[in-house]
């Protein structure tokens, strides 16, 4: 099963991209990861909005036999660094969103998407 929403990148999105996750894990009996997977979806969309802002987003969510994979697509080609296994430092500005992420998935990466833009993944083994 997959469920595909696309959306304006502006900061008011990042709630809806949360709620989108919530209901439709709800919808594929997925409840033990919605806070986990809203949490992940809430920093993937966050990078979009502040890589693309006004640009189209695609929030791509896909039920796989053991796992959920949660997908965020925007058009810029510039792929950020992935969060490593030790945290930012105090003073860091940024790279927090994407530590968190690799601490709340299983797998977590980025693709760059042939047609342009790149997608940033995460899966959380059910």
């Amino acid at each position: 099963m997959k469920a595909r929403f696309s959306f304006v990148a502006t900061p008011d999105r990042v709630t809806e991209a949360r709620t989108l996750t919530e209901v439709t894990l709800m919808s594929w009996s997925l409840r033990p990861f919605v806070e986990n997977a809203r949490l992940i979806v809430s920093e993937l969309v966050t990078n979009a909005v502040a890589a693309t802002p006004g640009k189209v987003v695609l929030l791509v969510l896909a039920r796989e036999e053991d796992a959920v994979s949660l997908g965020v697509w925007d058009s810029d080609d510039t792929t950020p660094a992935i969060g490593g296994e030790t945290p930012p430092s105090p003073n860091a500005e940024s790279g927090r969103g994407l530590y968190l992420v690799g601490m709340l998935s299983d797998e977590h990466g980025s693709q760059r998407v042939e047609t342009g833009g790149k997608i940033m993944w995460a899966r959380l083994r059910t």
